[in-house]
C-alpha cells in the first residue's frame, strides 16, 4: 500500500543478495562479475560503509548466514572451492559442484527469483568452460577421440576462446536455455524448522491489510458521528476531543 500511494509506479525494487567466493578461481569470478551486471540485483561481497574511506573485510560463509539471520538479506550465495573445475552437469552421472543458496524459508519469491538468474549469469559467463566440459564429456562417452580428432578440438576451443577474449564481443547476450545446469542446494537459516512458513509470509501481509482496514474504519466513524450529531453530545459530557480520539484509537 505504501509503495501504490506513494507514486513509484511499477519499478521493480532490487534484490540485495551476499555473494561469497569460497573459490576463488576463473570461473567463480566469472560468476560473480555476471551476478552484479544484473539488473534485478545487488550484490555485496562486503558489509556496506557507511563512512567514506571505511572498508570492512568480506563475507564469509559464517557472516553471510548470520546476515540472513537477522534479515540485513533476504538471499546469500555460498560459491565453494572446487567450483571452477565442475560448475556444470549435462547429466545425472556427471555431477557438478553445488552452489549453497541461504535463504529465509517466510521469503518465497527473492530465492527463487535469485535462483533463476543464478542458472542466467552462469550460463552466460562460462561460455568456454561448459564448451570444454562438453567436449570432454562427450569424448568420454565415445570412448575417447583419436589424436587427429583431439587436435581438432584443441584447436577449435582455441578459436573460441580467442573469439570471447575480443573486445567486440564483451557485450553480447546469450539465452539462459540451459537453466538448470547448474546445481543449487538451498537451505532455509531462518524458520528451517517452521511445519508451515507460508503461515508467517502470509500472517504479516494479512495483518498490515486488516490494520489498514480498522483504522480506516474508525475514522469513517468519527465522521458518521460529526454528520449524525453524536459527537456533540459527547463532547458535551466534558469529554475533551484529545480524550476521544484517545479512546477511539485504544479501541482500534
Amino acid at each position: 500500500f505504501a509503495m501504490i500511494y506513494a507514486g513509484h509506479g511499477s519499478t521493480t525494487p532490487k534484490i540485495t543478495i551476499i555473494v561469497v567466493d569460497q573459490d576463488h578461481s576463473e570461473g567463480s569470478a566469472q560468476l560473480v562479475k555476471a551476478l552484479k551486471s544484473e539488473d534485478s540485483l545487488a550484490v555485496l561481497t562486503s558489509p556496506p560503509s557507511k563512512e567514506k574511506g571505511t572498508q570492512f573485510p568480506d563475507y564469509t560463509a559464517t557472516t553471510a548466514e548470520a546476515a540472513v539471520k537477522e534479515g540485513e538479506v533476504p538471499v546469500a550465495l555460498i560459491i565453494p572451492s572446487g567450483y571452477g573445475l565442475h560448475p556444470i552437469s549435462f547429466g545425472p552421472q556427471q555431477q557438478s559442484t553445488q552452489i549453497e543458496l541461504l535463504n529465509d524459508s517466510s521469503d518465497i519469491i527473492a530465492p527463487q527469483m535469485v535462483n533463476g538468474l543464478l542458472q542466467k549469469a552462469a550460463m552466460t559467463s562460462m561460455p568456454a568452460s561448459m564448451a570444454q566440459q562438453g567436449m570432454d564429456l562427450t569424448g568420454k562417452n565415445i570412448g575417447g577421440f583419436t589424436p587427429e580428432q583431439q587436435k581438432r578440438v584443441d584447436a577449435q576451443m582455441a578459436q573460441f576462446r580467442q573469439y570471447l577474449a575480443d573486445p567486440a564481443h564483451t557485450n553480447r547476450t546469450a539465452s539462459s536455455s540451459g537453466a538448470g545446469l547448474i546445481q543449487v542446494h538451498s537451505r532455509a537459516v531462518v524458520g528451517e524448522n517452521k511445519p508451515n512458513p507460508m503461515i508467517a509470509f502470509y500472517a504479516a501481509a494479512f495483518g498490515v491489510m486488516f490494520l489498514l482496514w480498522t483504522a480506516s474504519g474508525a475514522a469513517g466513524s468519527l465522521l458518521d458521528e460529526a454528520e449524525s450529531g453524536t459527537l456533540d453530545r459527547v463532547l458535551s459530557a466534558r469529554v475533551s476531543m484529545g480524550t476521544l480520539l484517545a479512546g477511539k484509537m485504544s479501541f482500534a
